[in-house]
């Protein structure tokens, strides 16, 4: 699938369009969520300041899809990165204003070392622009450092992660769906997009793969220590963008294989970002008093079959993404990173299992108060439709559907269904231990915090100052009398001179 369409007029080689399923897959399940979020959004989300800033942190998020060259990608990250600030702000609060803040700094940063890396790469093979120009030239390590840092402050993934539990619980619940729903994912497919699988990248790939592996876990184990339910999220979609970086670094690693690993990658990114969607707007819509038996049940169902998708549950698109990665992981070759993907999924499963927990809690909470307001039929509608895509969409989409029968087998349903069953168990025992997993957490600080506490002071002091710039003018007015004399009197014969040695010199250097 190629549609492609040259923009020239805007500046050269200007490209938008899709270029293979991978595109297609990625900009619908986008707009979907954009569309699904901004429904929830207008049942409670007054402004136009903030509406504004949606609209265009959408339209950067659906630019950067299609983008097909370095400028548009670009223009598209910074539209999506830099009005997000006004998404993660809206409540201005002071630990909404914190959050913004650090927010802020790591997007610039980001932005920074994105733009080095792009025009650096450019430049090295002869001013290309076009991805597709990019794809099997070898690039320098600089750049590609700079794009990989650049684009995984987006993403999220360790240690790139700090400003992610900060901004998620401070966001409002559409905004955070859409935060790590799509825009974090704009980094991993950046990263496929912008870096070949060439020999450097090659190099990479092991330790690509490590990095990324290491953010599932930890990014499962500190969501563990949270309980705040839309902290505890955040720190799961860490877990979760490090199976996708994972899938980048194996495309390096086998890039005889990059067209069956960008399917595998697509199907992830489409269910972790609807999945994930649900999830953070659940973290609202359980706030809210549910008003019948009936549709407590209904909701109490889609939630459960939504958290334990990402724990690959069967028939659900979660076993469908789990099925293919682990065919992908069938060689002796990468025998240890299948067992560290098995590992990983159990401790997805326990992160879910524990916001179960929190979101029984929440909702329980919410029933108990008689003067809780109940959700208004538009934040219903638009949840009851996302959270019924991870059991729905495997059954319309055919690259899906094909998985999820494949998982089907005994074979199959016993490999999704024992980590599960071990994450029930150790969660089990671990909530009968004696000390508590939320004490931990407090022990592990952000330390991005006093450091962009002490930036914002710097930066603050440089900009009150007033400079004080004292200039010698005694030694100036010397200066210029020296120059003076040195050309007084002999004006046209220094003159005459330096213009017979400039014209000597060009013919000298016309004639070689």
């Amino acid at each position: 699938m190629n549609m492609t369409m040259p923009l020239d007029s805007f500046w050269p080689d200007a490209l938008i369009g899709i270029q293979g399923p991978l595109d297609a897959a990625w900009l619908l399940f986008t707009a979907a969520l954009w569309l699904l979020s901004s429904v929830y959004a207008a049942g409670s989300i007054r402004g136009p300041v903030f509406w504004t800033l949606w609209l265009v942190s959408m339209a950067g998020n659906l630019l950067l899809i299609v983008s097909q060259d370095a400028l548009s990608f670009y223009i598209g990250f910074s539209m999506m990165s830099l009005a997000a600030y006004g998404l993660v702000v809206h409540d201005r609060t002071p630990v909404a204003r914190r959050a913004g803040r650090i927010y802020l700094q790591l997007a610039v940063l980001g932005e920074m070392a994105l733009l080095s890396g792009l025009i650096m790469i450019s430049y090295q093979l002869g001013g290309a622009v076009q991805f597709a120009a990019w794809q099997g030239s070898d690039i320098n390590p600089l750049p590609a450092a700079l794009v990989l840092a650049g684009l995984g402050l987006k993403a999220g993934f360790w240690p790139l992660h700090v400003w992610l539990p900060l901004a998620h619980p401070a966001a409002p619940a559409p905004a955070s769906a859409v935060l790590s729903g799509v825009m974090i994912k704009a980094g991993i497919l950046g990263l496929w997009k912008i870096l070949p699988a060439a020999s450097l990248m090659q190099q990479w790939a092991i330790p690509v793969m490590s990095v990324a592996v290491f953010s599932a876990f930890y990014g499962a184990l500190m969501g563990l220590t949270r309980s705040n339910v839309k902290q505890l999220l955040a720190f799961s979609s860490i877990s979760q963008i490090g199976f996708l970086l994972f899938l980048v670094g194996l495309s390096w690693h086998l890039p005889g294989q990059r067209s069956e690993i960008a399917v595998i990658l697509m199907l992830y990114g489409v269910h972790h970002g609807l999945a994930k969607g649900t999830l953070f707007l659940a973290a609202d819509l359980f706030k809210h008093r549910i008003p019948t038996a009936w549709l407590q049940a209904l909701l109490a169902v889609l939630l459960l079959t939504t958290a334990l998708s990402i724990a690959g549950l069967p028939l659900t698109s979660g076993a469908a993404v789990k099925s293919e990665l682990k065919s992908a992981l069938a060689t002796d070759e990468l025998a240890i990173w299948r067992n560290l993907i098995i590992a990983g999924s159990i401790t997805s499963a326990l992160i879910m299992i524990k916001a179960l927990v929190l979101f029984r809690r929440l909702s329980s909470h919410s029933n108990a108060e008689p003067d809780t307001a109940p959700p208004g039929i538009r934040k219903l509608s638009a949840w009851i439709v996302l959270a019924s895509c991870p059991a729905v969409l495997p059954w319309l989409w055919p690259s899906m559907r094909e998985s999820i029968l494949y998982s089907l087998s005994a074979s199959n349903l016993w490999a999704l269904c024992w980590p599960l069953g071990i994450a029930m168990v150790m969660y089990a025992l671990g909530s009968r231990l004696p000390f508590e997993a939320d004490r931990m957490g407090r022990w592990l600080p952000n330390l991005m915090v006093p450091m962009s506490l002490r930036l914002k002071r710097t930066l603050g002091r440089l900009t009150q100052e007033t400079p004080d710039w004292q200039f010698d003018t005694r030694s100036l007015r010397n200066m210029e009398r020296r120059w003076n004399r040195l050309w007084h009197g002999s004006t046209v014969n220094l003159s005459s001179t330096l213009l017979v040695i400039i014209t000597v010199l060009t013919i000298v250097l016309l004639s070689t």
